[in-house]
């Protein structure tokens, strides 16, 4: 699953950026070094991270790639495992930034591998149904349905 990620995010259409890619918590190495090993592949940009016995879930591993993402980066995006990349993804989220009010942007996320189980297609319902109509009305009218 990652490895279509990473593969997705290579294929992004902007001129400049880079992935650090972390794995937590993750000690077996059968786990941790394909990926490693993927990210060389995909060259300079990708920047790979195994970090064990993280504390503080996504937020101890965010802190971790941020202090291993270039200094000069304007934008950071933060991509799960299963989300779907689209090329445009990221040359249609920058143009937010250029208003000096916005410093932050929700993107829609689109999930992946619906079709591998029924728990998963139900998990991607409920994601469309918070991201597709939830954060839409949260954006337009201030207002939200809780899911």
């Amino acid at each position: 699953m990652l490895k279509q990620t990473l593969d997705a995010v290579s294929r992004l259409d902007y001129p400049n950026f880079e992935c650090v890619c972390i794995i937590n918590n993750t000690p077996d190495p059968e786990f941790w070094r394909p990926i490693q090993d993927h990210c060389r592949q995909l060259g300079e940009r990708f920047k790979f991270i195994n970090a064990e016995k993280v504390q503080g879930f996504k937020a101890g591993a965010l802190r971790i790639a941020m202090e291993r993402t270039a200094v000069d980066a304007e934008i950071i995006g933060i991509i799960d495992a299963d989300y779907v990349v689209h090329p445009d993804w990221l040359k249609d989220l920058v143009p937010a930034f250029a208003d000096p009010r916005v410093g932050l942007v929700q993107a829609p996320q689109e999930h992946r591998d619906g079709d591998r189980s029924l728990m998963h297609y139900i998990m991607n319902g409920e994601y469309a149904g918070f991201f597709d109509i939830g954060m839409v009305q949260r954006n337009e009218f201030n207002a939200i349905i809780v899911h």
